[in-house]
């Protein structure tokens, strides 16, 4: 009866519980890092370190190929690190060309996680980077322009140096390689000088290995303002010349100007040429224009400031031929004297220059003048043979100790002006120069 009674208690017990760690465990993250390309015969280094576990469990790592080339003869265990394949961070040699496929699964506490992949693509040794200069691009004169080659690569991971250079610019432009800031840098700026288009050449390397260069072209827009031209005659009824001025032509900008003059109609019975070819210097500031027969004519002047030119100025010109002509009038400074006393009295005088000037020179019908120097006699040279002053050079004299009978020489210049109908006028200007004692 009593054992019967413990026999019945003892079957009213629940059973002890059992625990079980993987119903509360969670289980552990896989983390691959490979290269994306890798060289033959080269330990190609696998990492897991990113791998974790939630729980904060040790790891296990297991490494494999999942996949290599129809042609490779690795083994089951090519991984040298630790000389298996549970290592954290792992390598193995690939044996040929091609596409290999790295698995990894880690686990902790008896749980493992899911695997993760990495496809590695072996290239040749000799693989070199590719350049990338980055998009063409627009920009604007003076400004700024910064050009991006970070997305240059390298098949084998390796760092790479950059070497930006300009390959060709406009013909405006003054900038060379050395005006680019930071060439040596992945990204470079420079300011564009001109309108046009730049091309800069992008080359990269890994070490010995260098790529083929990338270019990049800048189209550069001008900031430039066209410039005004300005013309006027100046002397329309002036004997057979009419003298035009585009000094009066501006441009916002400052910069310096261009002249073009053109004879866009001439009287009938005019032999002028159309065109440039009508100036005696259709480039000047100020040229002239033969008018050969009277009536209108009508002339274009254009400026440019080195990137644009401006709207035309017509100039419209009624000519009539000169009956009666005053001939010019010369004013110059008059006869001039120089005298050295020489010590001892035997010895040589230096060379004089005299200046000689004629700018008083006139013509009462207000033509057109052209003023000519000679020298008529004596021992001298004249710098200018042509303009209103020119400089006059008597050589060195030896001197005289004769008492009053100094060496001497006499020089005479001839100045002649001439207006535009052929009338001329002149006069003469003595120079003495002596050199002795008792002057």
């Amino acid at each position: 009866m009593l054992f019967a009674l413990a026999a019945a208690l003892s079957a009213c017990v629940p059973p002890t519980a059992t625990f079980d760690p993987q119903l509360y465990d969670s289980a552990p993250i896989a983390r691959l890092n490979a290269p994306v390309t890798a060289a033959l015969d080269r330990p190609l280094v696998l990492d897991g370190s990113a791998s974790y576990d939630p729980d904060g469990d040790g790891m296990t790592w297991n490494w494999r190929i999942h996949q290599s080339p129809p042609d490779s003869a690795l083994p089951p265990n090519p991984f040298l690190a630790n000389g298996d394949r549970n290592a954290e961070v792992t390598s193995f040699v690939p044996d040929v060309l091609g596409r290999y496929t790295v698995a990894l699964t880690v686990g902790a506490a008896n749980l493992e996680s899911d695997s993760t992949y990495a496809v590695v693509e072996v290239v040749p040794d000799g693989t070199v980077p590719t350049a990338d200069a980055g998009p063409d691009k627009g920009a604007l004169e003076g400004i700024e322009v910064c050009l991006d080659g970070t997305n240059s690569w390298d098949p084998l991971g390796v760092p790479l140096s950059h070497s930006w250079s300009l390959a060709s610019r406009p013909d405006d432009s003054g900038l060379t390689t050395t005006d680019l800031d930071a060439s040596d840098q992945s990204e470079v700026c420079f300011v564009p000088d001109a309108a046009g288009v730049f091309t800069l050449s992008l080359s990269v390397a890994a070490g010995p290995r260098i790529g083929i260069p990338d270019y990049v072209d800048i189209v550069v827009q001008s900031t430039n303002q066209p410039p005004t031209a300005l013309g006027e005659v100046l002397n329309a009824n002036s004997c057979d010349y009419l003298q035009f001025d585009g000094t009066g032509s501006t441009d916002p900008d400052g910069d310096a100007l261009t002249y073009r003059w053109s004879l866009l109609l001439a009287p009938p019975g005019s032999i002028a040429p159309l065109g440039e070819d009508a100036f005696d210097d259709p480039s000047a500031a100020a040229p002239s224009l033969y008018a050969d027969v009277e009536g209108e004519f009508i002339v274009e002047l254009l400026v440019f400031d080195g990137e644009s030119w401006s709207p035309p100025s017509l100039i419209e010109v009624s000519t009539s031929l000169k009956e009666v002509n005053a001939a010019p009038v010369i004013e110059h400074q008059g006869d001039i004297y120089f005298a050295n006393t020489p010590s001892p009295c035997n010895a040589s005088c230096p060379p004089v220059q005299a200046l000689l000037d004629a700018s008083g020179t006139v013509d009462p019908d207000g033509d057109l003048l052209s003023v000519g120097w000679e020298v008529v006699s004596g021992d001298a040279n004249i710098e200018d043979q042509e303009g209103l002053t020119t400089q006059l050079t008597i050589s060195g004299l030896q001197g005289s100790c004769l008492s009053g009978v100094p060496t001497s020489e006499t020089v005479t210049v001839r100045v002649t002006a001439t207006d535009c109908s052929g009338d001329v006028d002149s006069g003469e200007i003595v120079v003495l120069y002596e050199c002795g004692v008792g002057l």
